[in-house]
């Protein structure tokens, strides 16, 4: 049975390592609730694709005459569709029980390509394959749940620094003749004192 299953990669920067595993979680669950409520709309969320819709013979004989495919004959597809956390980001994958009948819609592997042709069964891919990706709108509600996570920058603080004032050197009334005077310190300040 073939693995079906696209790991969505995430961005995780500025995100702290311990909340990437809750932000995981939310994409994941967000990407499966969305991935199913388009499903049931008749709509892909690959980027570039979409679902053809039912032949008339097949929609009145199975579907009461609706002609929106929403690959839920049985319902064993959609519950076997799961959106789990990976080590890059989220991973969209059907359970191998059901990976026959996925790869049959999604034609991932040539087996199934090839099938499909022999029989005219139309593509509806609800898996990006290897070179796609999901819708942009899809994708930028998985960034802004993505931000919810983020740190906000921080701006580098560089530490204050005193402004350096430049001084005048301080006046003083002592001339060169005061400095060859033999008289002692303590004689000159009595000598102001007295005011003599």
């Amino acid at each position: 049975m073939p693995k079906i299953e696209k790991e969505i990669k995430l961005d995780f920067k500025d995100i702290p390592v311990s909340k990437i595993p809750a932000a995981k979680k939310e994409v994941a669950s967000f990407l499966e609730v969305e991935t199913l409520s388009l499903i049931a709309e008749g709509k892909s969320p690959v980027k570039g694709e979409r679902f053809k819709k039912l032949n008339s013979e097949y929609a009145d004989r199975e579907k009461g005459g609706n002609r929106t495919p929403t690959l839920e004959l049985e319902g064993d597809l959609l519950e076997a569709f799961q959106v789990t956390g990976s080590k890059n980001g989220v991973k969209m994958k059907v359970l191998s029980s059901e990976s026959d009948k996925a790869d049959g819609h999604n034609q991932l592997t040539s087996k199934a390509k090839s099938w499909a042709k022999k029989i005219d069964f139309p593509k509806r891919r609800f898996i990006p394959g290897e070179k796609q990706n999901l819708k942009p709108g899809i994708m930028k509600e998985i960034d802004s749940i993505l931000d919810d996570f983020r740190e906000p920058e921080r701006v580098p603080t560089r530490p204050r620094v005193a402004p350096r004032v430049e001084r005048e050197p301080p006046i003083t009334a002592v001339t060169i003749r005061d400095l060859f005077v033999e008289e002692t310190i303590i004689e000159a300040l009595l000598r102001e004192l007295r005011g003599s």
